[in-house]
């Protein structure tokens, strides 16, 4: 990390660590919700269907 008084940056080798761990990161904490849906019961797939126009109050 280069830091100074005002500023923390990353040096190109820590931005190189961090991209090289983002994709192992999104597992884990895709892992981890999944388990935590697990425990509270929910599982499955919600599907929701809608006919008509949409409007703001809608969305």
């Amino acid at each position: 990390m280069e830091r100074t008084s005002r500023r923390v940056r990353l040096t190109p080798l820590g931005r190189e660590f961090v991209a090289s761990l983002r994709l192992a990161y999104a597992a884990l904490e895709r892992v981890v919700e999944s388990t935590r849906q697990t425990a509270r019961g929910v599982e499955g797939r919600l599907r929701i269907g809608f006919q008509g126009t949409a409007n703001d109050d809608i969305l």
